[in-house]
């Protein structure tokens, strides 16, 4: 033990070799030394203890001439952890800023997005059709998450008889959400536009059931079926 003075007192009084030395080279004072600093009140305690009970140590034996050197490395390694800490903490700081700074940049442009679209549907509205489809695709592309996106995209190529592209944009939105009506619906007209009735059909009928208020959903379905049948009435 390196901080017990009256364990040390004990240790020395049944006859402990106080010149003894660890595998370091050093005697229980030195370790003393070591661990505190000279001037404390444990270290000349212990001194003491071998002063009282007549031990006359060399001043080489009851200090190291390493300890200065040890505690000055000591305190370089406290100022190392210091600085890692702070190096931590400033890093930590600087990822929250940058996060910030890139939740601001997607909510800029998720804002931006929207107000293009608010312009494609305007824009469609005025039968500037061309202009619209190029709204939307901006839109997209600083926000392609947004199901509505290609959804208007899409009316505004089928409204340029543009089917293999409407079908796309259709089926994407679909893809978002397979449980969103207006998608099928889109799917079902640009089927129709490609002269592909049965899978327009299937289609309105998905969106008719997945809303069945969709009165245009069950027409066109109906609509649909009445060109299959008709098809097939040619080819017989």
């Amino acid at each position: 033990d390196t901080g017990n003075v009256e364990l040390f007192r004990l240790l020395v009084e049944r006859g402990s070799d106080t010149a003894a030395r660890n595998v370091h080279c050093k005697t229980a004072l030195q370790v003393a030394s070591s661990r505190w600093k000279k001037t404390s009140q444990r270290y000349h305690s212990m001194r003491q203890v071998l002063v009282s009970l007549g031990k006359n140590l060399s001043e080489a034996e009851l200090c190291d001439e390493s300890d200065e050197d040890e505690e000055e490395v000591n305190d370089s390694s406290d100022g190392t952890n210091m600085d890692s800490r702070m190096t931590s903490v400033e890093a930590r700081r600087a990822g929250e800023k940058k996060s910030q700074r890139e939740g601001s940049h997607e909510e800029s442009k998720a804002e931006k997005a929207a107000g293009l679209k608010e312009q494609g549907n305007e824009a469609l509205r005025g039968n500037r059709t061309e202009e619209a489809v190029v709204l939307y695709s901006e839109a997209i592309q600083l926000d392609p998450s947004r199901k509505e996106f290609f959804s208007n995209r899409a009316a505004a190529l089928l409204a340029l008889s543009r089917y293999d592209e409407a079908l796309a944009d259709a089926q994407r939105a679909k893809e978002m959400d397979g449980s969103w009506a207006k998608a099928c619906f889109r799917e079902g007209q640009a089927y129709l536009g490609l002269k592909e009735p049965v899978e327009a059909a299937a289609s309105f009928w998905e969106a008719f059931r997945l809303d069945p208020s969709n009165v245009a959903a069950k027409s066109r379905f109906e609509e649909a079926v009445k060109m299959v049948r008709t098809e097939h009435a040619v080819e017989s």
